[in-house]
């Protein structure tokens, strides 16, 4: 048997996959067994028990104590009571925890990595916390791990597997440190980690994982299950990730109607969150911009991408973006697009609420709605003076189930804000669009809709006076049966390309070529069952095409 083989089988006996760190460009034989042993320490050699009675934490703190570059440390199976460990500024080393229990006692309990360190890894491990709120002292709550956060931490390079907190006040945290010396908590990588019952509701507890100043960091096949603010937290970073990852019954024991959301995106760029479940949040599933925390420009997220998630149950909004009003800078570049909503039965809240964008695109989304009275899919409130400076798209929707497909708030007819609603599939049992105020009030040349299906694919004038003024609609079909002889001097507003079929019921109605640009240049005189369509260019309705019946 070669050297190479007892190595192996001394170290690692069960022929199992060995984590670990050999010195860089050697191979087993370069090292003596003595040298291997030493770069793998076990806790249990440093006196800790793993029992649950015996309190282990200093057995625990004694070992980490003994690490030094590239080594394991070693929690053979067991149950490990602890109250705080500490990873002082130790870089390259594993902590394998698979079959372990640690059960945390007190204040401060958890784990801790602080310093300046890099290429941390943690593998396994089950801790349970005592399920006390500790909101009065955020000074003494238990935390699953926690990366950064501390003066002058600098933490970069952190994978963590196969974790479970529970019943703790933070599941994970990573975080930028404080002070002199310090600098971000970045390059995280969280893979099939969970958080369960996790205790608190104010600022700083209650999160599951939460990544604060963690840029270039991403959360994959991990879950957050009734956490008491929120399930997971980007703020102030950029190039964050989540996948495939599940959110449910949040704040299922502490809800009170407040807005703490599953999913929280704040003040942050180039965020992607593609292919995860969020399941009977009620509070609110995901923001983007909701806090009013931050100083500009760096108080706004830019870039953030929805894709292929799931909405299942959500009490309040499934997704909200912005602020009312929107004084702290509004969210930019988001975009949600091939996401599954289905609102529970009963429930009357949006499935979207969109406060103040820039660059905002829904696309794409099957939102399922409850089917009761006074309920809107999208609601676009631009209340309190918010505004639409740039660009809100709403395409390619399946939207059934609700009383009112969009709502239009009355602050988008200033004319400051561009809004396109076009090739959505609206099935609602009252209109495809309610508009605050009333549709003919509404004199925004900005705003483009049209009614491709549902109820109410067309919109009909029946009034029989004379010098009607037809308000901007962007309607795909406009019917036309006025009962007594009208004349039609424009349609108010438009935009460039928008086209516009009108169909005439009877032979009452005349369009005045002084203010159309029509075949001719000859006014109209609709017959019944006739059509004609204009395109909106150059500042005028101009004559596309008619149909003579």
């Amino acid at each position: 048997m070669s050297n190479a083989r007892n190595i192996a089988d001394l170290v690692n006996p069960s022929g199992s996959s060995f984590v670990g760190y050999l010195p860089a460009g050697t191979g087993a034989v370069a090292t003596t067994v003595q040298a291997k042993l030493r770069e793998t320490v076990s806790v249990k050699d440093f006196g800790a028990v793993g029992n649950g009675i015996v309190n282990d934490t200093a057995a625990i703190q004694a070992a980490i104590d003994s690490l030094s570059s590239k080594s394991t440390l070693i929690f053979p199976a067991g149950t490990y009571k602890i109250n705080q460990v500490i990873f002082d500024g130790i870089s390259e080393i594993a902590v394998t925890a698979y079959g372990a229990r640690f059960s945390l006692t007190g204040d401060n309990a958890g784990f801790v990595v602080k310093g300046v360190c890099k290429n941390i890894d943690v593998f396994g491990g089950v801790l349970v916390g005592d399920g006390v709120n500790r909101d009065s002292d955020l000074t003494k709550i238990q935390i699953g791990w926690s990366f950064g956060n501390e003066s002058g931490a600098y933490v970069q390079g952190v994978r963590v597997h196969d974790v479970w907190v529970d019943s703790a006040n933070q599941g994970f945290r990573f975080a930028a440190g404080t002070g002199s010396g310090s600098g971000p908590c970045q390059n995280v990588k969280v893979i099939n980690c969970h958080a369960k019952d996790i205790v608190g509701l104010v600022g700083g507890a209650g999160y599951g994982f939460m990544f604060s100043q963690a840029p270039f960091s991403s959360i994959v096949q991990s879950s957050a299950e009734n956490c008491g603010r929120h399930g997971i937290y980007f703020a102030e970073g950029r190039n964050y990730t989540a996948s495939s990852c599940l959110v449910r019954n949040h704040r299922s024991a502490v809800y009170t109607g407040a807005y703490r959301v599953a999913m929280s995106i704040s003040r942050s760029r180039n965020v992607t969150v593609e292919g995860c479940v969020f399941d009977n949040c009620y509070d609110g599933t995901v923001e983007i911009d909701v806090d009013t925390q931050g100083t500009a420009p760096d108080n706004v997220s830019i870039g953030t991408v929805l894709s292929n998630c799931v909405f299942l149950g959500s009490a309040l909004a499934d997704i909200r973006i912005g602020t009312v009003p929107a004084v702290d800078g509004i969210p930019e570049d988001v975009v949600v697009s091939n996401c599954a909503m289905v609102r529970p039965s009963s429930n009357s809240n949006s499935s979207i609420v969109i406060e103040g964008g820039e660059r905002i695109k829904i696309d794409g989304c099957l939102i399922d709605g409850p089917g009761t009275s006074s309920s809107r899919a999208i609601s676009l409130n631009a209340t309190s003076g918010a505004t639409y400076t740039d660009d809100l798209t709403i395409t390619n929707n399946q939207i059934s189930g609700w009383d009112y497909g969009i709502q239009f708030e009355s602050a988008l007819k200033t004319g400051a804000s561009k809004v396109q609603v076009f090739n959505n599939q609206i099935s609602a049992t009252t209109s495809e669009f309610d508009f605050v105020g009333g549709e003919d009030a509404t004199t925004n040349n900005n705003l483009i809709y049209k009614r491709n299906n549902g109820k109410n694919a067309t919109r009909s004038y029946t009034s029989s006076g004379s010098n009607i003024t037809i308000p901007v609609g962007g309607l795909d079909v406009l019917t036309i049966s006025a009962i007594g002889a009208t004349t039609v001097l424009n349609f108010s507003g438009g935009t460039e390309g928008q086209e516009l079929l009108c169909f005439f019921t009877n032979g009452n109605t005349t369009l005045l070529n002084s203010n159309f640009y029509m075949a001719g240049a000859l006014n109209f005189i609709g017959s019944q069952y006739d059509t004609i369509t204009f395109v909106y260019v150059g500042g005028y309705w101009r004559e596309k095409c008619r149909s003579l019946n």
